[in-house]
């Protein structure tokens, strides 16, 4: 529907502007930003290897904790 298509175009315009200004970026809300956004627009296999990548780092805010599981990534590996 609708809100589907409007919620996939506002996700591919963050991942566009997350690339252009961050996309090595190692802050822990960019890479956050980065995995809801690629989760967004359908990316789940590069959302995850983000997610994995975040978790490493010991990152453990709520929601994002959240967004990882969904993707079936947890703190003890994939």
């Amino acid at each position: 529907g609708g809100d589907a298509e409007s919620a996939r175009t506002l996700f591919t315009a963050a991942l566009e502007r997350l690339d252009a200004v961050a996309s090595d970026s190692s802050d822990p809300a960019v890479l956050h930003a980065r995995t809801a956004a690629l989760a967004g627009v359908g990316n789940a296999d590069a959302a995850r290897a983000v997610a994995e990548r975040l978790l490493g780092t010991g990152y453990s805010q709520a929601d994002f904790m959240k967004l990882a599981q969904s993707l079936g990534v947890s703190p003890g590996g994939a």
